[in-house]
């Protein structure tokens, strides 16, 4: 079970990665021309499982 300072960090990042993902999702859709495999509410997810533990890594 996730203690919850990890779940607050994990929340904030996620809230300040979903814009950033909208803005890189719509970027590729626009390059590519198709929607790109994951959307930008599972890529913030992915950037923000990425992260946090980094912070809490000794």
């Amino acid at each position: 079970m996730p203690r919850p300072e990890f779940a607050l960090y994990f929340s904030l990042i996620l809230i300040v990665a979903v814009p950033f993902a909208l803005v890189g999702w719509v970027m590729a859709l626009v390059r590519e021309r198709r929607i790109p495999e994951c959307g930008p509410f599972a890529r913030a997810w992915r950037e923000a499982g990425e992260i946090t533990p980094e912070i809490f890594r000794p």
